[in-house]
């Protein structure tokens, strides 16, 4: 009986292997770094002094001077309270922060969108938006 090696099969089937491997590493190197890239929200940044303008105000100057959209409702946001913001060459969301400090709103960025909101309290909500602590009410008539 004799054994027939066939070693042009063998090393053509192994180089392909390995041009596969190599393609496969690239191109997951590739996709990785196209989803590492930064945001707008990322960086755009902003220097704003303003002193007791409204809340409608604030956001009609960050939507003018970027490409940032705001979206709430009229019920939910209090757009003429008084707020003073002063930030130095900071993301939008900094002053986002100074702009809803003390309040029951919360704010979602995404890209170019901004999403101001209510914060929800209590353990039924399943948004990542929730904090652990109801607000101080005192409930009576029980």
């Amino acid at each position: 009986m004799k054994i027939i090696k066939m070693s042009g099969v063998n090393t053509r089937q192994s180089r392909l292997l390995r041009i596969m491997k190599a393609i496969f590493l690239l191109l997951f190197l590739f996709t990785g770094a196209c989803f590492a890239a930064n945001t707008y929200s990322q960086e755009t940044s902003f220097s704003l002094e303003l002193k007791n303008e409204t809340v409608g105000n604030v956001i009609n100057m960050i939507e003018k001077n970027s490409e940032f959209i705001f979206f709430y409702l009229n019920d939910v946001l209090d757009t003429n309270r008084s707020v003073s913001v002063r930030v130095k060459d900071q993301p939008v969301d900094k002053i986002l922060d100074q702009l809803f400090e003390g309040t029951d709103i919360t704010y979602r960025i995404s890209d170019r969108q901004i999403t101001v909101l209510k914060k929800r309290y209590g353990s039924q909500c399943s948004c990542c938006l929730c904090t652990s602590s109801p607000p101080n009410k005192l409930l009576t008539g029980l």
